[in-house]
């Protein structure tokens, strides 16, 4: 089998194609932790959260987390927005290294492009 990272078709090097993996590899976490907070915060166990909130989007995930937070008092709640701000910024950045389609040449800095 070929590795997949020397035959993929775009103009990356191997090392920005592994920068771009990294930041999605390390992006799962950080929903994971997004969604330990609902966990707690309705409470339950792990295995019950993941049915909850396995196929929900971020987006969904934070309005969830808000909602939680202010049953729990406007102190969590206020707590949780700079949080959720800047998870929010995070997944911003994110989605740009990783949606973005990348132009270039590998020797070179890619440039990614939204469309």
């Amino acid at each position: 089998m070929s590795d997949p990272i020397k035959s993929a078709p775009v103009p990356l090097t191997p090392e920005q194609m592994r920068a771009i993996g990294h930041v999605a590899a390390q992006w799962t976490m950080a929903q994971s932790i997004l969604e330990h907070f609902i966990w707690t915060l309705i409470p339950t166990d792990q295995e019950t959260g993941r049915m909850l909130t396995t196929h929900i989007q971020d987006l969904t995930r934070m309005d969830i987390v808000r909602g939680l937070a202010l049953l729990h008092g406007e102190t969590i709640l206020s707590n949780m927005e700079s949080l959720l701000a800047e998870y929010d910024d995070l997944r911003n950045q994110r989605n740009t290294v990783v949606h973005n389609s990348w132009a270039g040449e590998a020797k070179e800095l890619a440039v990614g492009h939204k469309f």
